[in-house]
């Protein structure tokens, strides 16, 4: 049974507040395509991670020279 305070609404847990509290650093920034936080590719200000970066790099007009 989650805890409700006087107004009827749920209390959050350590771990949401947590999340949503970013106000900078690492924790604040996640791909704008999956919501991963980590291997975040910020050049160019695309904040997408590196795998979602493989996918769409072609149709970004990024290409491989090797």
């Amino acid at each position: 049974m989650a805890d409700v305070n006087q107004q009827g609404k749920q209390k959050k847990n350590k771990e949401e507040l947590k999340l949503e509290n970013r106000k900078k650093g690492r924790g604040k920034r996640f791909c704008q395509i999956c919501g991963a936080r980590d291997g975040l590719i910020r050049a160019y200000n695309l904040y997408i991670c590196r795998r979602c970066f493989r996918e769409c790099a072609y149709d970004l007009g990024f290409k491989k020279y090797s």
